[in-house]
């Protein structure tokens, strides 16, 4: 555990929930596209569409923000920087055609418990500090 708060970039962990994240919601807004093709209101549309951006803020713990600069161009972008920082292939999450991997099919199962995991981390620390402030 040491090991991990003097070299924290070293670990995956946090980069491949980060990732798992953000080709969820990317492919959320896909299936979004797909399904609004066809007549509906302007504001029933518009209605729909702020409520998957809530939905994708909301899984993610508000990591993903529902802003409206945040589309697929910007999350894929934030992508191939997280896929650049854990030093992964594209290839390990998605397949050619964008479908999604194995790998990200047992990335998203942990995802549920990524906010447990990152608060136990965050006590593991704050529990470390305050025993290495009084040595």
């Amino acid at each position: 555990m040491q090991a991990y708060f003097q070299r924290p970039e070293e670990f995956n962990s946090d980069l491949d929930d980060d990732i798992a994240e953000i080709i969820m919601a990317i492919q959320t807004m896909n299936e979004f596209e797909r399904n609004q093709v066809g007549p509906s209101s302007e504001s029933g549309r518009s209605m729909k569409y702020l409520q998957m951006r809530m939905l994708i803020s909301t899984t993610t713990g508000g990591r993903i923000e529902q802003a409206l600069e945040t589309n697929q161009d910007t999350l894929r972008t934030r992508l191939n920087q997280l896929l650049k920082k854990a030093k992964q292939d594209r290839s390990v999450w998605l397949n050619d055609d964008d479908s999604p991997t194995n790998h990200y099919y047992e990335a998203e199962k942990k995802l549920p418990f990524t906010d447990l995991h990152r608060l136990a981390r965050a006590i593991w620390s704050t529990l470390v500090q305050r025993k290495l402030e009084f040595q």
